[in-house]
């Protein structure tokens, strides 16, 4: 790795309503707004600077509306992300429904995806409540090749760890790419050295 300091962007979303907004201000600010029922209009940007592994992380994060006016002006914000988080309300099974949705739409823009993680909001309510059982959400997630976490956007439970799970996860696949190309430039050292014994 040849910086300690990272800089990446990461795009949520999901159904109007899920809490995306909020589990990024309580994230930021330690807050949760019980009385704001405002949905984001288009798009919202903030960036958190953090520590994560022993590395200096920038993480730009982008808010889309999950309303379905705005979802053609979304996908303009999703494109080329380095990382995407889907969220969805353990209380509301159409907007865990609705992931396929958004799933399908990524594929447009991305011939390899990025990191995904999958996020059930909500996780402090009853689980008589749930309409989506964590099982079900996990498997789901795990079949279209992203981690699940359930975190509480009211009482802050696993809102750091989202976060910094996305971080690890960024820097690991960088890492990663790092090693892929330091291992490319080697094979082409050696073809090119081979070729040289070969013209002599």
């Amino acid at each position: 790795m040849k910086s300690s300091r990272f800089e990446r962007n990461v795009v949520l979303l999901g159904s109007s309503g899920v809490g995306k907004t909020s589990i990024v201000t309580k994230y930021t600010s330690g807050i949760f707004d019980s009385m704001s029922s405002h949905a984001t209009v288009g798009v919202s940007f903030t960036a958190q600077t953090f520590m994560v592994n022993n590395i200096m992380f920038t993480m730009n994060i982008w808010d889309t509306a999950g309303q379905e006016r705005y979802k053609s002006l979304a996908s303009i914000y999703f494109k080329d992300k380095d990382a995407i988080i889907i969220i969805f309300s353990l209380d509301a099974k159409s907007t865990f429904s609705d992931i396929n949705e958004w799933h399908s739409e990524l594929k447009k823009y991305y011939a390899k995806f990025p990191p995904i993680l999958i996020v059930g909001n909500k996780a402090d309510i009853e689980e008589c409540s749930f309409e989506v059982d964590s099982k079900t959400a996990a498997k789901f997630a795990e079949s279209i090749g992203a981690n699940y976490l359930e975190v509480s956007a009211k009482t802050g439970q696993n809102i750091e760890k989202l976060f910094n799970d996305v971080a690890s996860a960024l820097i690991n696949s960088s890492e990663v790419q790092d090693a892929e190309q330091h291992e490319k430039m080697i094979k082409l050292t050696d073809f090119s050295d081979e070729n040289k014994q070969k013209c002599c």
